[in-house]
């Protein structure tokens, strides 16, 4: 069975918050980094470390004006 991580993303002009929650732990944490490529792209990193046997990281954005910040970031790679 895989299990997904999830982040539910708040993007704002000077910091981004991020709520995470991690399927296979049933844990969920809260942090804000800096609304910048690099501290977005670090999260993500983090997460795809954080999943299990093929799980997925599952962005999740509050509002369509973040997304579009965050679009320019976060490319699929």
């Amino acid at each position: 069975m895989s299990y997904d991580i999830i982040l539910a993303v708040d993007y704002h002009d000077e910091n981004t918050v991020i709520r995470q929650f991690d399927e296979r732990r049933k844990v969920e944490s809260t942090c804000t980094v800096p609304s910048s490529a690099a501290a977005l792209l670090q999260v993500v990193q983090e997460a795809r470390k954080q999943r299990w046997r093929g799980g997925q990281v599952v962005w999740i954005q509050e509002s369509t004006s973040g997304w579009l910040a965050c679009k320019r970031f976060c490319k699929t790679r």
